[in-house]
């Protein structure tokens, strides 16, 4: 999926008005940041956890326990990078500022497997968390999961012998860069994003198909949070995310 080039006016505004950037905004960038995030969640939700110990080894973040069900969740945290810094510096300057946004959370997907193996061979269900540090643009959001989990849109255009001939562009497909396919990342269950502190459904599950352990939906029915599985139209060759019902037989 293409990222578009966002244009910011001089107040620190987005475009595209999906995000108020306020020059006065702070960088907030440190290790703890998404953790503590995290944890504060899971105290305002009263849900069982345990911090994990750093050891020798890549080791996950946190053991949390629903519905009698352990969970191993690894956080991960999206800080500003120098092309952040230099748009902010602008926009606190009151001055223009445009840049273009890459998918930062495929990155963020690519090695996991090894802090999650150990949990997943076990049988227990495991989850990365991501959490946005920058202000400037939602990281993280259902288009950028979709795409980092199962590859960039593609289409494919084809110009005949005949260059008079108009050229013929292909039905739109998943590309490459994916994090998750049936032998890759099966370690990983779902991918969650924590979004800003008192935004409704703060948090927001996306399962792994992949997965070589389930997380069935329902250990989440009692926490502010929504799921998402994915859907393929007939029709279509993408994938997309469908919202889990709390209703619903699945899971």
């Amino acid at each position: 999926m293409l990222r578009p080039s966002v244009v910011y006016a001089a107040g620190g505004v987005r475009s595209c008005g999906l995000l108020h950037v306020s020059p006065t905004t702070k960088d907030m960038t440190t290790g703890q940041f998404a953790e503590n995030q995290f944890e504060q969640y899971l105290i305002d939700s009263k849900v069982e956890y345990r911090r994990i110990s750093v050891a020798s080894e890549p080791t996950p973040d946190f053991e949390i326990v629903l519905s009698g069900r352990r969970i191993v969740v690894e956080v991960k945290q999206i800080d500003m990078n120098p092309e952040d810094r230099r748009v902010l510096a602008e926009i606190r300057a009151k001055q223009p500022a445009s840049y273009w946004i890459p998918n930062r959370v495929r990155g963020k997907l690519k090695h996991v497997s090894r802090q999650l193996q150990a949990a997943a061979i076990s049988g227990v269900p495991t989850m990365v968390l991501l959490c946005n540090n920058v202000p400037l643009h939602e990281h993280g959001n259902a288009d950028e999961i979709l795409d980092a989990m199962f590859g960039q849109t593609t289409y494919t255009v084809s110009w005949p012998e005949d260059r008079s001939a108009p050229p013929s562009v292909s039905r739109v497909s998943a590309g490459g860069s994916r994090a998750v396919t049936r032998s890759q990342n099966t370690s990983l269950s779902a991918v969650g994003v924590l979004g800003r502190a008192g935004s409704p459904n703060r948090l927001r599950i996306y399962h792994n198909p992949f997965a070589r352990v389930e997380m069935p939906t329902a250990l989440f029915a009692r926490v502010d949070a929504k799921q998402f599985t994915v859907h393929h139209e007939p029709e279509s060759q993408l994938p997309s995310w469908r919202e889990f019902a709390p209703n619903s037989s699945a899971g």
